[in-house]
């Protein structure tokens, strides 16, 4: 009786670390191959590769591995969005996964993925996966210009603030931006509108007479001088020029 007490305790414990060995690759399998994108933008095979090392290393439980890929997730460019952004659902679904001690570095790999994505796009939707794919969906045939505007034109005073680093350093001709950056000059509270209003200064090479720290609505002759300033510059248009400094 007690021979086959230990050989059922023996046969379970086999049991489970086969369980658990199978269940580790399985997500080593899902975090490498598995997409539900029915269409995911091609990579080309040099950046593709690179990116997957990225992110295998960052999935894994030594600190060491991590680190390389975080420097080298940091290196990610602009087409790398949408695979970055079908990693996070991934990672996403796996988080109702009971994994010991991988659950650390799964987390960890989530949130950089997560900040490279804010660097690249200029926007934060956290690790909400679906709320990416929207955003993506919606700006996918623009460049990283549009998405900068896409952050100006939000109602988010973070994104606004990242795209207007977009932008600065450039003598700015494009009608849409100048526009939103006038709207900010109108209606951001005073730390976004003085920067907002810098830009400007810095595009038009003059200055318009208009106090940041006060609202628009005392300052009408200011904010008539910005309009023409912007209504000239939009019409003449379309070109970015570089600051001489």
């Amino acid at each position: 009786g007690r021979a086959w007490i230990r050989f059922a305790v023996i046969l379970s414990f086999a049991w489970i670390a086969l369980l658990w060995q199978g269940r580790d690759r399985i997500v080593s399998l899902v975090l490498t191959r598995v997409s539900d994108w029915e269409e995911l933008p091609p990579l080309d095979p040099v950046r593709a590769d690179e990116l997957e090392r990225a992110l295998d290393r960052l999935s894994r439980f030594d600190m060491r591995s991590r680190v390389e890929g975080r420097v080298r997730l940091a290196q990610a460019e602009e087409s790398a969005v949408p695979h970055l952004i079908n990693r996070l659902g991934i990672l996403q679904g796996l988080g109702h996964i009971k994994l010991g001690r991988r659950v650390r570095s799964l987390v960890d790999a989530r949130e950089r993925i997560q900040e490279v994505l804010v660097d690249l796009t200029f926007r934060d939707f956290g690790l909400d996966a679906p709320s990416w794919r929207r955003w993506w969906l919606a700006v996918k045939d623009g460049a990283r210009d549009d998405w900068a505007l896409d952050a100006l034109l939000s109602s988010d005073e973070e994104a606004r603030r990242r795209g207007l680093e977009r932008f600065s350093g450039r003598r700015e001709r494009d009608p849409r931006v100048l526009s939103a950056c006038l709207s900010l000059v109108r209606e951001a509270e005073p730390p976004l509108r003085g920067e907002a209003y810098a830009l400007l200064v810095g595009c038009a090479d003059r200055d318009f007479g208009f106090d940041p720290s006060a609202s628009a609505g005392s300052q009408p002759d200011a904010i008539a001088a910005i309009e023409r300033w912007v209504r000239e510059a939009s019409q003449a248009g379309g070109v970015l020029i570089p600051v001489e400094r």
